[in-house]
């Protein structure tokens, strides 16, 4: 099987498993109906959550505009800015590794919370959408 960006190439195999019915495998109805049936699967394990700036406005105001706000907590950036502190470029990786936990922010003693262990993964790509929609 040939895998292409972590997902499996269903026309590969489909063409596996018909050349082995050739070969005297399985019968003809198996090699149409396990093909299709692959195909299915490899498609459905393909999709990936496409980000939603709108969700991530609602996890931004229950999580992140407390202290994000401007004039809420002057420790905490303002997160509008973040495309204009980077060269015009907003960080989409760097943000979502602060929002998750994944970055070294927390080992300078940072207040901001692990949001990465109460937002599931998907959830914190709609919040870095929307960061990033957001930006002036």
């Amino acid at each position: 099987m040939k895998e292409e960006k972590g997902c499996l190439n269903a026309g590969c195999l489909a063409l596996s498993i018909e050349s082995r019915a050739a070969e005297g495998g399985p019968g003809p109805m198996v090699s149409r109906s396990i093909p299709a049936a692959m195909a299915l699967v490899a498609l459905t394990a393909c999709q990936q959550h496409a980000p939603d700036a709108g969700t991530g406005a609602m996890f931004y105001r229950a999580t992140c505009a407390t202290c994000h706000e401007p004039g809420s907590s002057p420790q905490a950036p303002d997160l509008t800015e973040l495309a204009a502190r980077n060269g015009g470029r907003f960080p989409m990786a760097r943000v979502t590794r602060i929002i998750d936990g994944r970055s070294d922010l927390r080992a300078h003693g940072s207040p901001m919370p692990v949001w990465g262990a109460i937002l599931t993964g998907p959830e914190v790509r709609d919040l870095a959408a929307y960061l990033a929609a957001i930006q002036q």
